[in-house]
């Protein structure tokens, strides 16, 4: 092998986990700003008995579309 051919594969990998770096880092901040609008919309939805029940409901069961 040259050196070429090894200074290609370790760019080539390089790229491959820069990408691999920068799709996580999208995918983890778009969860941090999509998580809150989520949560706004099922509280929305929940009865106000169950907005402050501990654990919190992620999905509402029975939605109550009174508020809309």
């Amino acid at each position: 092998m040259s050196v070429d051919t090894v200074d290609a594969r370790a760019l080539h990998r390089r790229r491959v986990w820069g990408k691999v770096g920068r799709y996580t880092l999208l995918t983890v901040l778009s969860f941090i700003v999509l998580f809150p609008i989520y949560i706004t919309i099922v509280n929305s939805l929940l009865p106000p008995v169950d907005i402050t029940r501990q654990p919190p409901k992620l999905f509402p069961t029975h939605p109550q579309w009174g508020s809309y």
